[in-house]
């Protein structure tokens, strides 16, 4: 499958309930609950134009790092690369 946001090949998509805790967590990491609902929110709407039946979600790091910059308040992108960068993603996304 193909990242949903870039077209980037992903070899092995997340299962969406993977996704909402991986997204949960960074939030949570972060300090910043409502990033949640805005990057699941985002991830959903591009999921329901190229992928509309799938229960898997093909992401990948790239485009999740860019969701979080875009959502997340200015003093907090460090933190958001840092956590993107050492994140293993459990050998789900690569890219």
């Amino acid at each position: 499958m193909d990242c949903v946001r870039c077209g980037w090949v992903v070899n092995r998509p997340l299962r969406y309930k993977q996704l909402k805790r991986l997204v949960a967590e960074i939030s949570h990491l972060l300090g910043e609950e409502e990033l949640y609902y805005a990057v699941m929110n985002r991830i959903k709407e591009e999921m329901r134009m190229k992928y509309p039946l799938s229960g898997e979600v093909p992401i990948c790091r790239y485009c999740l790092l860019e969701l979080f910059l875009l959502f997340a308040r200015d003093n907090k992108e460090k933190e958001v690369k840092k956590l993107i960068r050492t994140y293993d993603f459990q050998g789900a996304i690569i890219t």
